[in-house]
């Protein structure tokens, strides 16, 4: 072990002293070993995370388009979630081309 990684091993390790205030729950949520493979992958990039009810809202629409593929009538996807025919089938066509680009982002 190199005299660097010695001290960073030895340190009496206080998160509130190294890690910036703003991240302190950050932290506290994930724990030190995640967070620093956070830092290794997104370290000097800016990470935006959406908030909570966008991701539940991507989730149900991918549950939605997951039942219209496995043959669920429209009608039956509005009763189930509650929701017009026509959202349904915007839903629907926009998953369909997100799969077709191969992955979550909107081209």
């Amino acid at each position: 072990m190199d005299s660097e990684n010695k001290n960073i091993a030895e340190f009496d390790y206080d998160y509130k002293k190294i890690v910036p205030p703003r991240l302190h729950r950050f932290y506290e949520i994930i724990g030190k070993e995640k967070y620093e493979e956070v830092l290794e992958v997104y370290g000097g990039n800016p990470l935006y995370l959406n908030q909570k009810e966008s991701y539940e809202r991507e989730l149900r629409n991918w549950n939605i388009y997951k039942d219209y593929k496995n043959g669920m009538e429209y009608f039956d996807l509005t009763s189930k979630y509650k929701l017009s025919v026509t959202t349904i089938r915007n839903i629907t066509a926009q998953c369909q081309k997100k799969e077709k680009n191969g992955n979550n982002e909107e081209k």
